[in-house]
């Protein structure tokens, strides 16, 4: 009985874990968007920083996208 508690906390512990860096990521991202458009507005105006937004959107998306795929894929 005292296994399955283990083993069950464990993997509640895991998957809060796992919750809380990705939020962090996630977090770490935006504030990364939001520093890259500024300095691209201010260094090199407006059109700039609209295209330096959609490259970055693009990447982020990307890897978004790659990691949901892994995360759900499934093993045989």
């Amino acid at each position: 009985m005292a296994e399955k508690i283990k083993s069950a906390v464990m993997a509640e512990a895991r998957k809060i874990s796992v919750a809380l860096v990705t939020w962090g990521f996630g977090v770490a991202a935006m504030v990364a968007y939001c520093v890259l458009v500024f300095w691209l507005k201010q260094s090199f105006g407006i059109y700039v920083s609209m295209a330096g937004a959609m490259v970055f959107l693009a990447f982020a998306f990307f890897f978004i996208d790659l990691w949901w795929r892994l995360s759900h894929k499934k093993y045989e």
